[in-house]
């Protein structure tokens, strides 16, 4: 057994909680003193190298008021593409090729982004590619 004595924080008292066996501090007393700052906009707790907190910058959450069956297409959707993934933050994402659904899907939740993944030359390709099969179905109708 270890008979070292607990560490006690100088902060707030608090005993054994100590983010790294040579810190001083409790892990939250640490993270008030060395991984916070105030935010410019609000004067509320941000991250060091964060321009803003996140209250500033997205603004307040706003509740989701969606119909039965948008709540069914998008449990369809994240079931069949979504990712719930958990670590130093916690996200759900799904990642498809489907523009039109990606384009359905932001507005539903209010949240999220849609990236474009050709760029302008595969674009271009793409385009006069499906100009070419349009050509062709439109020759054997």
């Amino acid at each position: 057994m270890n008979d070292m004595p607990l560490k006690v924080c100088p902060e707030c008292g608090a005993v054994g909680n100590h983010r790294k066996n040579r810190s001083r501090y409790c892990k939250d007393c640490y993270d008030a003193r060395y991984c916070t700052t105030k935010c410019p906009g609000c004067g509320g707790r941000m991250r060091l190298r964060s321009e803003l907190c996140a209250r500033c910058r997205y603004g307040d959450p706003q509740p989701l008021t969606m119909t039965a069956p948008e709540a069914a297409w998008l449990a369809g959707i994240l079931e069949g593409e979504g990712s719930f993934l958990s670590g130093k933050s916690i996200a759900i994402q799904v990642t498809m090729t489907d523009l039109d659904v990606l384009e359905r899907l932001q507005p539903i939740t209010g949240l999220g982004r849609v990236l474009p993944w050709l760029g302008a030359r595969r674009s271009v390709a793409a385009s006069q590619l499906l100009d070419r099969i349009a050509d062709r179905q439109d020759r054997a109708a």
